[in-house]
């Protein structure tokens, strides 16, 4: 009898052991599976190291909440189709202060406050993260750890490090006062869609001083007609030069031939792009194709470096 019951246990505790030996194999055997999978998985500008490296990184932004609390509504029509590797370096480059501050109208900030428009992109500019004051809202106290956390958690309600779905869209309801919404949206840096960004090889200013000019310069969404001063019809005269103190990054913006139409919008969000694309990377930036017929140009360098024009002669892919 108890012989009998010994060579049950046995019988048992070998079967279970058996089963325990193939789940853990069958799972060692899928990774190199999901390795090579990954492997397809390529963004030509971003490093790509495995899928499963991809969602480990993504997932550590270090001290970023991520709540359920935030709404999120994917829109593909209205945002675009995202890079799911792009738009992860478009977060990262958002702060982690942890301390409210007033998000308002640039047209009147305060000491303290962060003044918009305002966004992060990627460095190969192809996805754009962008707070936005609600419809009823003059202005909105929320950190910009919660925003980061906001924009994490809206990437990962419409897109996937594989690329199905890959939405762009808005997320509200992110904290502080919850009057700033979070929208994510792709970018094609290139006319005639979009403005073409060319990273020179000359050494570029700071970025830091850059920066400056973005957060001073107009950016009212008003379109008008930009051109010389000799057009009677122009209501913007360019050429039109901005320059940090220092001297240390100048923006000037002219125009390539007849008046066209545009907002000064338009010409900050370029200049923004340009700094994610080049400044960034320490090269000067030039913008061309700025306008409805492509006709204003903008660019970017260090007036307090000496000028060498022997080495303008190529230009640097700046989506290579």
């Amino acid at each position: 009898m108890g012989t009998c019951i010994t060579r049950k246990i046995m019988l048992l505790f070998t079967l279970g052991a058996s089963l325990l030996f193939s789940y853990v194999n069958t799972s060692v055997l899928e990774l190199p599976g999901l390795v090579n999978q990954s492997r397809q998985t390529r963004s030509s500008n971003l490093p790509t190291p495995s899928l499963r490296s991809q969602i480990n990184q993504s997932l550590a932004f270090p001290g970023v909440p991520s709540t359920n609390a935030v709404e999120t509504q994917c829109d593909e029509d209205e945002y675009g189709s995202l890079d799911f590797l792009s738009c992860i370096d478009a977060i990262r480059q958002l702060s982690d202060y942890d301390v409210p501050v007033v998000f308002r109208d640039r047209d009147d900030p305060d000491v303290g406050q962060v003044p918009l428009p305002f966004m992060t992109v990627s460095s190969n500019g192809r996805c754009i993260v962008q707070p936005v004051l609600l419809p009823d809202a003059s202005t909105a106290t929320v950190t910009f750890l919660q925003v980061k956390g906001a924009a994490q958690t809206l990437l990962y309600a419409c897109t996937s490090p594989g690329g199905t779905p890959s939405k762009g869209g808005v997320a509200t309801n992110i904290g502080g006062d919850n009057k700033l919404s979070v929208i994510i949206r792709s970018f094609d840096p290139g006319w005639p869609s979009e403005p073409e960004i060319q990273c020179l090889n000359t050494a570029g200013p700071p970025r830091g001083s850059c920066n400056k000019i973005l957060d001073s310069m107009p950016a009212n969404p008003t379109v008008k007609i930009f051109g010389f001063k000799t057009d009677r019809h122009a209501q913007e005269y360019l050429p039109w030069k901005f320059q940090t103190p220092e001297r240390r990054c100048s923006m000037t913006v002219t125009i390539n031939g007849y008046s066209d139409i545009t907002s000064w919008y338009d010409i900050w969000e370029a200049t923004t792009i340009a700094i994610a694309m080049c400044i960034r990377n320490g090269n000067e930036a030039k913008v061309v194709g700025i306008g409805d017929r492509g006709m204003i140009l903008l660019k970017l360098y260090d007036e307090s470096r000496p000028r060498d024009n022997s080495t303008r002669k190529g230009t640097l892919s700046a989506n290579s």
